[in-house]
C-alpha cells in the first residue's frame, strides 16, 4: 500500500483538483485485484478490506484509511506514505478491542528465562483453597526478598482517551496482584516449597510487580506495586546499559552508559528496587522530549515532540548532543573523539 502511494504521488498532476488526480481511488474489485497481485487471498482480502474501511467508530484515517465515496474507495497517498505502519496497526487493533499475540504463557516464561539465566530463583505459583484460586504468574527471590509478578499484556496507547483507559487499567490490575500477595504472604511456606527455598533461607520482605507488554512513559508505584514495561525490566535483567548508537558510511558504534551503578555487578534487592523507582531508559527519554506552547487566537495549543534520539545518522554531534552525553552516557569529549574516528 505504501508503495502504491508513491507510485501516485510521483506521477499525480498536482495541477488538476479532481478526486483520482489527489488520491488514490479504486473501486472494491480494483482493490480486490490489486490485494490479488501482491499475494493475498480473496478471504484475507476481505478480512483486510473491511477491517480498514474508514467510519463513525474509527480513531482516524491513518487507522482506517479507505474512505468511501460513492462505489470508490479512496486513499490519501500524502498521509499513507508518511504514516507509521506498526503504530497505526497496534491502534486499530487497540480501537477494535483485539489483543496482539504476545500474552500468556509466552510473556511469562519470556520473563522467567531472563531471571534463570542470571541464576535467580524462580518460578510460578499456584493454590486452591476453599475453592478460591490463587495463581501468581511469576516468583523470584534475590536475597531475603521475594517479589511476586504479574505479566499483563496490553496493546500500546498513543490516544490521550487510551492512555488515560490503560492507566485505569493498571490501577484496576493492581487489586488483582495484592490479592494474590497478600495470600501468599501468609503461606510463605508454600513460596519456600515451590522456589525449592532451604528452611534455612529466610523471607524478610516481599515486594508486588506488574510488567506489561506497553511502554511505560513514567515511574509508577500504585496502591503498593511497582509497575514497569517489559523492554526495560529486560535490559535491567540482562544487564543492557542504555547506550547512543552512531552510524556514519560504513561504520557502526554502541557507546554504552557508563553513569548508571545499577547496571554493575550482580543483581541486588536495592539495585532492583532503584531500578523501578527510576528507569534509567523513562530518565533519559524525558531529557529527549520538550515542550512547545502555540498560541493562535484564543486557542492555545501544547504539545511535545522529540528533540533528540539515541541513534546519529551521518550527524554531527552538537553541543546539546554532547550535554545529554556526558549526563547519561560518556563523557563528551570521549563521545567527540569516536565520533570523529568514524568520520
Amino acid at each position: 500500500m505504501v508503495e502504491e502511494c508513491q507510485r501516485f504521488l510521483k506521477k499525480r498532476n498536482e495541477e488538476k483538483y479532481s478526486l483520482k488526480e489527489y488520491c488514490l481511488s479504486k473501486t472494491k474489485k480494483q482493490w480486490k485485484e490489486f490485494f490479488t497481485r501482491h499475494g493475498f487471498n480473496k478471504s484475507e482480502f476481505s478480512v483486510i478490506f473491511e477491517g480498514f474501511i474508514f467510519s463513525k467508530n474509527s480513531q482516524d484515517i491513518t487507522d482506517n484509511p479507505f474512505i468511501k465515496f460513492d462505489d470508490l474507495f479512496v486513499i490519501v497517498p500524502s498521509l499513507l506514505v508518511n504514516s507509521d505502519i506498526p503504530r497505526a496497526l497496534a491502534s486499530n487493533f487497540l480501537n477494535r478491542e483485539l489483543e496482539l499475540s504476545f500474552r500468556g504463557t509466552g510473556f511469562e516464561e519470556r520473563t522467567k528465562v531472563g531471571l534463570k539465566m542470571r541464576n535467580i530463583k524462580t518460578g510460578s505459583l499456584y493454590k486452591r483453597d476453599n475453592e478460591t484460586e490463587y495463581q501468581c504468574d511469576v516468583v523470584f527471590k534475590i536475597g531475603s526478598d521475594v517479589f511476586f509478578v504479574e505479566c499483563k499484556s496490553h496493546v500500546q496507547p498513543y490516544t490521550t482517551r487510551q492512555h488515560a483507559n490503560h492507566l485505569y487499567k493498571l490501577y484496576e490490575e493492581t487489586s488483582q496482584i495484592n490479592r494474590i500477595a497478600d495470600y501468599f504472604v501468609e503461606h510463605l511456606d508454600y513460596v519456600k516449597d515451590q522456589l525449592k527455598i532451604n528452611d534455612n533461607e529466610q523471607i524478610l520482605n516481599t515486594h508486588r510487580l506488574i510488567i506489561t507488554t506497553s511502554m511505560v512513559g513514567a515511574p509508577l508505584y500504585i496502591n503498593g506495586v511497582y509497575i514497569v514495561d517489559e523492554s526495560s525490566f529486560n535490559t535491567f535483567i540482562s544487564r543492557s546499559k542504555p547506550s547512543m548508537k552512531l552510524l556514519n558510511k560504513d561504520k557502526f558504534s554502541e557507546i554504552n552508559s557508563n553513569k548508571y551503578e545499577i547496571y554493575n555487578g550482580e543483581i541486588t534487592t536495592e539495585k532492583i528496587l532503584e531500578f523501578l523507582r527510576n528507569p534509567p531508559q523513562v530518565e533519559i527519554m524525558g531529557e529527549f522530549i520538550s515542550e512547545q506552547t502555540i498560541e493562535l487566537g484564543n486557542i492555545i495549543l501544547t504539545r511535545l515532540f522529540q528533540v533528540q534520539s539515541t541513534m546519529h545518522i551521518g550527524q554531527e554531534i552538537n553541543k546539546f548532543t554532547a550535554d545529554l552525553a556526558e549526563r547519561h552516557y560518556v563523557n563528551s569529549t570521549e563521545l567527540n573523539e569516536l565520533y570523529n574516528n568514524e568520520n
